[in-house]
């Protein structure tokens, strides 16, 4: 709809281990009749067949290496190249939208540092010269596991929170005093990778209550059931496993990097 008429390509890329979506993205470029550059298509049997492992192209689950990234870049100046050999001068009409199920207009973003929390003795805020989420808001480990709350007026709300495989924490999610939910903030990829959680949906507006607490003792209680087994049922050459070798501290704690509501 811009005056210069963009031209669109859909590059649909796919995990390390060959699973992206991709039966349901060629369906979006079907349907609103756009070319799409298959990277799955392309790596996945070169990866399958062994030719190419996988470690060569993707750093973690889901970023690549500098020679996925050439490679990438080759993908989009072959189809360049191709598409400017056609040269076909055609006009676009936009279909009606593909999906109506959700109403994501007049979405308000809410960054780290504006959120002022009603009570956040275990969480402190810091700086992470990042330019997406440059601050950002950390549980601290051994304080007392105080929850944090905030309230606002909306009809929904998500958190937005980091994912990666050295993070443990657990984080359980209440509602006006009930819990709703967990986000875990373990997942395989290396790097942190922010995920979005819907926590609240209502079709009218509400006076709203947001309670964050850490399953900080539950998981310290298993650790130390772990080691009470592993030492009972150790051989007599093997070393003594201590808990405190199993504490969490040396782990990543939960953090919040934004948050963002409807009225």
């Amino acid at each position: 709809m811009q005056e210069n008429e963009p031209q669109v390509v859909l590059i649909l890329n796919s995990k390390a281990d060959g699973l992206p979506k991709q039966g349901f993205m060629e369906q979006i470029a079907k349907y609103y009749n756009l070319p799409i550059i298959n990277v799955a298509s392309a790596i996945q049997p070169e990866i399958a067949s062994g030719r190419m492992h996988k470690d060569k192209f993707y750093i973690d689950e889901y970023n690549v290496t500098q020679y996925g990234e050439s490679i990438l870049s080759k993908f989009i100046e072959n189809y360049i190249k191709q598409a400017d050999k056609t040269k076909k001068e055609t006009s676009y009409n936009i279909p009606s939208r593909m999906y109506t199920g959700g109403n994501f207009t007049n979405i308000k973003f809410i960054p780290a540092e504006d959120i002022k929390t009603d009570n956040s003795a275990s969480y402190t805020k810091f700086f992470a010269d990042n330019k997406y989420f440059p601050y950002r808001i950390k549980y601290m480990h051994n304080s007392g596991n105080i929850p944090l709350l905030y309230t606002l007026k909306a009809s929904n709300i998500w958190i937005i929170s980091p994912v990666a495989s050295d993070r443990k924490d657990i984080a359980e999610i209440y509602i006006n005093g009930k819990k709703t939910m967990q986000i875990t903030s373990n997942a395989k990829n290396i790097e942190d990778i922010p995920n979005v959680y819907k926590i609240f949906s209502s079709d009218h507006i509400e006076d709203i209550a947001v309670g964050i607490i850490i399953k900080e003792e539950s998981e310290k209680s298993a650790v130390e059931d772990n080691a009470n087994e592993s030492r009972d049922s150790k051989k007599d050459n093997e070393e003594e496993i201590n808990p405190d070798s199993l504490s969490r501290n040396s782990d990543r704690s939960f953090e919040i990097w934004g948050m963002a509501y409807r009225q």
